[in-house]
């Protein structure tokens, strides 16, 4: 055994493996000789390093020559020297280094290539890694064959994760929209309420309001339920573009039950939005209205100790107060 230095490579070799390192410049001449067990090839540095292969084999040195000054990693071509010793050849560029080496298939070669393939480069790694499990393939003349079939099969299935991790992102956003959405109304629902009502009173003080429709029942019992169905719809839109007008969110929390926060600057008043749709769902049935009552919360009346429970509640008395002074109103009307 043989301990061998160079560029701060520490490489352990065993003469009986046959193999030759070279120092190369861009044109392809020996400008270092690492190492050469072979006694019966002669090379100096100034040599060309064709001087090296086969006729047969220098046109696939250039090409490999050409990959490694473009920045490509050599993955290794199979040539017979000029001793007839058949190897595996790598070229590999570091700065404004080129490296040529030999690989046999020996263990103690294997190593030596997977310390001087010591780049931080993930699918590099991961060739290494199958590298070494197929390291004493019995068959060295179908080792290449097989190392590189591993590796196209290594970038298609990677292709192949990567394509199916954009489909499997996609479809978890679309299963936390549908999570977060109303199926009907299409609105943020009450998990999504909940997921962001802290964070957005954390901004700036808003407004809790909270609403139903008075005399909902009826739509359904006189109509049907496609007409209910409708209304919430119809409600729903008209309600969401005057909200979302002045920076504020629109939730359906279930049934004809709504919620929408929205921020104390706001130019309109909710007052102002509720009479405005008000109007206009009585075009379904002239006895129905909005009930509604709102709150100011803030980070002083919802944090820790004041859950936002306690201001839906509030603001849903204020709202209860409405439906019972329109339920009253309608029985006065029918006498």
């Amino acid at each position: 055994m043989h301990q061998m230095h160079w560029r701060g490579f520490q490489l352990r070799t065993a003469y009986y493996n046959h193999q030759v390192a070279l120092q190369l410049d861009e044109r392809g001449y020996v400008t270092s000789i690492i190492h050469n067990s072979y006694d019966n090839m002669n090379i100096k540095v100034g040599d060309s390093a064709v001087k090296i292969f086969k006729d047969a084999d220098i046109d696939k040195f250039y090409e490999h020559l050409s990959r490694a000054l473009n920045g490509e990693v050599s993955m290794g071509f199979q040539v017979i020297l000029a001793n007839n010793q058949t190897v595996f050849m790598f070229i590999m560029k570091t700065n404004n280094e080129i490296v040529l080496f030999s690989v046999c298939m020996e263990e103690e070669i294997v190593k030596l290539f997977d310390e001087m393939m010591e780049i931080n480069n993930e699918q590099i790694k991961s060739i290494r890694d199958l590298y070494k499990k197929i390291a004493k393939h019995d068959d060295e003349d179908k080792f290449l064959e097989e190392i590189m079939l591993m590796n196209n099969a290594l970038i298609n299935t990677r292709r192949e994760l990567s394509h199916k991790n954009k489909e499997l992102e996609t479809l978890n956003k679309e299963l936390e929209l549908t999570n977060l959405t109303d199926y009907l109304t299409k609105l943020h629902n009450r998990r999504c309420f909940f997921k962001e009502v802290k964070k957005i009173v954390k901004e700036k003080p808003h407004q809790l309001v909270m609403m139903d429709i008075n005399f909902f029942k009826l739509i359904n019992d006189k109509y049907g339920h496609n007409k209910g169905d409708e209304l919430l719809i119809f409600f729903a839109e008209e309600l969401k573009k005057r909200i979302t007008d002045c920076h504020g969110k629109l939730y359906r929390l279930g049934g004809d039950e709504f919620a929408c926060l929205i921020p104390l600057d706001a130019k309109i008043t909710i007052e102002k939005i509720i009479q405005e749709v008000d109007e206009l769902i009585k075009d379904f049935d002239k006895n129905i209205s909005i009930a509604y009552g709102n709150v100011i919360i803030d980070e002083t009346t919802f944090n820790s100790e004041n859950p936002i429970e306690d201001s839906m509640h509030k603001a849903d008395q204020l709202m209860y107060k409405m439906k019972i002074k329109a339920h009253k109103d309608l029985k006065l009307n029918e006498l």
